[in-house]
């Protein structure tokens, strides 16, 4: 039999179309050097532009590897997805180092320490192309040298451990544009998806102060997903907790706060760097890495009324298999056996969202049939037609009786309401979606305020001229929209005027 060794240099080429973007490369480089048990992580990007070939390098203070270990890392496959792993290990397939680093530029060098003795080992595709082999080079290349000033190759206080892993000549991370503006704009993209990924990624990691990660001169705060402030999970918000899989998998439903009850640098936090649609549904973590942030695996398209709905799903790493684990590590597939677990998860916490979302709704603009003092103090209702929900003005509502009072003609008030209701903007306000409604929750002007005060002295005064006791006129008032919203502030300014 004939040995069929496959050519490296085409194999390595077809590798580089693995799926990965630079900021997923870079979370799969960082995995190596949490397994490393490094506790601090230095990132720096420059894109090709032009005929400047540009570079990534990644720092980090871990265990460092002896010579034969840098072997088998940058052995093609490693130990292969097989190998038993520790459970913080967040390696799987002994491709991330290689796959990665060539998704971004067409040469790898590793230079790494440990117990005090350097080792250096590298890949680089032109060479590879010229011998034909699996021969990994052990110099650093003339043109890279000057990449590693003031890392642990060249301190003037040289660290026991650590590693630094350079990717130059990044051909896949290029920046064509042809204006120094353009060009300038696209680095602040490129840098900015980076962030937000791995502030996401690897949130409980950074918020348990497990681990700091510099991108050039910023320090990465986490977002965790479901926390306003961005760091801790918030368990008042948590619905459901249930373990599956022989308790093996960890699962955890949140239902978040609706944008009402939100600031609006709250919400926006909480929106993520994806938008709060596209976070909706699975969180899945692998070893308290984020493997997946949002979608529902297939059982449902991402929806408004759902969006508060977040499940965290805990995986350990002897699973992988059985859920599909891709080798960037960005999608997984819930085993046959676990489909109907998912997707009744699914579904429950769909519920709870649209429950959630309806309630709001109902408070704003109430349908038929709900609570009494509901419809009477709600502004808007709903009236449920044939294949259709029209919005209305509440005719009951007191401010709208106050109108009416103060009009001649009460018809005009009706004429006037029934144009607005028609004329009402609803297409725009849903292509704006939670953004338009936010409007609603700044604060008031002066002058919308003293508008607020107008109304409310109006709506009083009807409210006594029908028989309600002038000691409760304001407190019924007061329970009405839009004034129930504004009850602290109208307060303040009441006292100050009878002052």
């Amino acid at each position: 039999m004939i040995e069929l060794i496959p050519h490296p240099s085409a194999l390595i080429e077809s590798m580089r179309s693995m799926g990965y973007r630079p900021h997923t490369a870079l979370a799969d480089l960082i995995d190596n050097s949490i397994t490393a048990k490094a506790r601090h992580i230095s990132i720096e990007m420059a894109p090709s532009v032009a005929d400047s070939p540009g570079y990534v390098r990644v720092v980090d203070d871990g265990q460092g590897m002896t010579i034969d270990q840098l072997r088998k890392a940058l052995t093609w496959g490693g130990d292969g997805p097989h190998a038993a792993r520790g459970p913080k290990d967040l390696g799987r397939f002994g491709l991330g180092l290689k796959t990665a680093s060539f998704s971004l530029g067409r040469r790898l060098t590793v230079v790494t320490r440990r117990d005090g003795i350097t080792s250096v080992l590298g890949w680089d595709l032109e060479e590879i192309g010229k011998t034909r082999k699996w021969m990994p080079s052990s110099q650093i290349n003339p043109d890279d040298r000057p990449l590693f000033k003031g890392t642990i190759f060249e301190e003037a206080e040289p660290k026991e451990s650590g590693t630094v892993v350079l990717i130059s000549d990044t051909d896949k991370l290029r920046i064509n544009a042809k204006t120094i503006a353009e060009i300038e704009k696209a680095k602040a993209k490129l840098i900015s998806t980076v962030t937000d990924h791995l502030r996401l990624v690897f949130h409980r990691f950074l918020e348990k102060n497990q681990l700091r990660i510099t991108l050039g001169k910023i320090k990465l705060s986490p977002w965790n997903p479901f926390a306003k402030t961005g760091v801790a999970t918030n368990v008042e918000w948590m619905k459901a907790e249930e373990s599956i899989d022989q308790g093996r998998i960890s699962i955890r439903t949140f239902i978040l706060p609706h944008h009402k009850d939100l600031t609006t640098d709250e919400h926006e936090r909480l929106g993520g760097p994806l938008g709060w649609n596209a976070h909706q549904g699975f969180q899945i973590y692998r070893a308290d890495r984020l493997i997946m942030p949002g979608g529902w695996l297939g059982f449902s398209k991402p929806e408004e009324h759902c969006k508060l709905a977040r499940v965290a799903v805990d995986l350990p790493n002897t699973v992988d298999e059985q859920w599909g684990l891709d080798v960037a590590k960005s999608k997984v597939t819930p085993p046959v056996t676990l489909m109907a677990d998912m997707e009744r998860i699914a579904t429950a916490a769909r519920t709870y969202a649209k429950k959630q979302y309806g309630f709001h709704a109902d408070l704003e603009a109430p349908r038929a049939g709900t609570a009494e003092d509901r419809e009477r103090f709600a502004f808007w209702s709903q009236q449920e037609g044939k294949g259709f929900i029209r919005f209305r003005i509440n005719r009951g509502h007191p401010l709208v009786e106050a109108l009416r009072q103060n009009l001649l003609d009460s018809g005009n008030a009706d004429a006037f309401l029934q144009a607005f209701e028609r004329l009402l903007p609803v297409s725009a306000i849903l292509q704006q979606n939670a953004r338009a409604t936010h409007g609603l929750n700044e604060p008031l002007d002066p002058s919308e305020l003293k508008d607020l005060v107008q109304a409310f002295n109006i709506v009083k005064g009807y409210m006594q001229s029908i028989g309600v006791a002038a000691s409760e006129a304001a407190e019924a008032t007061l329970s009405c929209q839009p004034f129930s919203k504004f009850r602290t502030l109208l307060l303040d300014e009441i006292h100050t005027a009878e002052e």
